[in-house]
């Protein structure tokens, strides 16, 4: 019997993936704003640093540009 392994994820891996998720279902753009930090933080239950940590991860800014 095989069973598969929890993966093991930070906080600021959790943000990153739900803010693609939003960006895909939402369809955005090239170049569509996300919200800003504040709201951010607020709608994800998140503290500034998590989120800003999650901004190094996925090396972009607010947009959705290919950066």
């Amino acid at each position: 019997m095989q069973i598969e392994a929890i993966e093991r994820q930070t906080t600021a891996g959790l943000v990153v993936e739900r803010i693609a998720r939003v960006i895909k279902d939402r369809n955005m753009s090239t170049g569509e704003r996300l919200p800003g930090e504040h709201e951010l933080v607020e709608q994800l239950k998140v503290s500034r640093p998590v989120r800003g940590t999650a901004d190094s991860d996925r090396s972009a800014g607010g947009g959705t540009g290919d950066r």
